[in-house]
């Protein structure tokens, strides 16, 4: 696309079909089609309207594969992000190739295979046309790739992000009674590649990938919720460093709302502290402009019940 906003202002019934097309596409390269025709995906201001629809999804184990192929498209938006410097350089098809070639080591053009690492490398082509017709191969790829990752410690970040994206999608795309599981590793591999993203390289996009990697450890259905709550805190705190008022309006309005909501879980702690950190956030994510009015709506319902909750503490003490 010729500019990064051209495909923005269609509705967002239309975009979360889009959306929903791109997750149940039976095959890769029908994925590569849908994303190819719908560029609109990839957009700054598309992804906030998805997020919101995978984090509406109940079902677990819908949910993890939705939030799945949202990371796929916020690692296409960190490509083009770092890629593109220049406002209306992105150029949709490339954005599509480098992505999908990311997610295949074996024809990724830009990507430099040292040679220990040749031979493996062939292997995992031979193996992932071999899965095309039997999924249960990646499980073999899987163990190559994990094998081949704890010796590229000290390779060029372009291969072992590479190797970490293909390991997410090999486990997200293994068929077995434990996706929920699967799944799960999958984002952990996509959080990890997404790490090569630093304050200094990609301010924005760092930014971004700390919130969805919070927004992943709020869903997590581990037996330690308030670690994992924690952790989101964390990397909501660390966006934070990055977004502000002035800069990023949206982007510290989302996450403010995204910290108060953390906030607002977490069972450790003293509870009218934590209540008057989730009010502190809502009232600063309410100061922004830039939500729109269901949004601003939306928080200052969840500031109520936090406040009546925070009074009925108070008068009960």
């Amino acid at each position: 696309m010729s500019s990064q906003s051209q495909h923005t202002r269609l509705p967002i019934e239309a975009l979360i079909e889009a959306f929903i097309a791109f997750v149940q596409a039976e095959t890769w390269p029908d994925s590569r089609r849908i994303l190819q025709e719908h560029p609109e995906l990839f957009n700054q201001e598309a992804l906030p309207i998805l997020r919101a629809y995978v984090l509406s999804i109940k079902d677990d184990d819908d949910s993890w594969w939705y939030q799945y192929h949202y990371g796929l498209l916020q690692f296409g938006r960190l490509i083009s992000d770092a890629e593109y410097e220049e406002e209306g350089a992105v150029d949709n098809h490339v954005v599509v190739e480098s992505l999908f070639e990311s997610l295949d080591p074996s024809t990724g053009p830009d990507v430099v295979v040292p040679a220990a690492f040749t031979d493996d490398y062939q292997l995992l082509a031979e193996l992932d046309e071999a899965a095309s017709h039997n999924p249960m191969v990646h499980g073999d790829r899987i163990v190559i790739m994990e094998r081949m990752v704890r010796q590229a410690e000290n390779e060029r970040r372009s291969f072992k992000t590479a190797l970490l994206i293909n390991l997410g999608v090999a486990y997200a795309q293994l068929p077995s009674d434990q996706q929920a599981s699967n799944l799960r590793k999958a984002a952990a591999y996509f959080a990890e590649a997404a790490q090569f993203f630093t304050p200094k390289t990609a301010p924005p996009a760092y930014a971004a990938s700390q919130n969805a990697l919070g927004i992943s450890y709020i869903k997590l259905d581990s037996a330690d919720h308030a670690s994992d709550l924690e952790k989101a805190i964390a990397c909501f705190a660390e966006a934070l460093r990055f977004y502000s008022p002035d800069y990023a309006p949206r982007g510290y309005a989302e996450t403010q709302v995204y910290l108060g909501s953390a906030y607002s879980m977490l069972s450790t702690g003293d509870r009218v502290t934590n209540l008057r950190k989730v009010i502190d956030c809502y009232t600063g994510a309410l100061q922004i402009t830039a939500l729109e009015d269901a949004e601003r709506e939306n928080v200052q319902q969840r500031l109520g019940r936090v406040t009546a909750e925070l009074n009925r503490l108070l008068g009960e003490s």
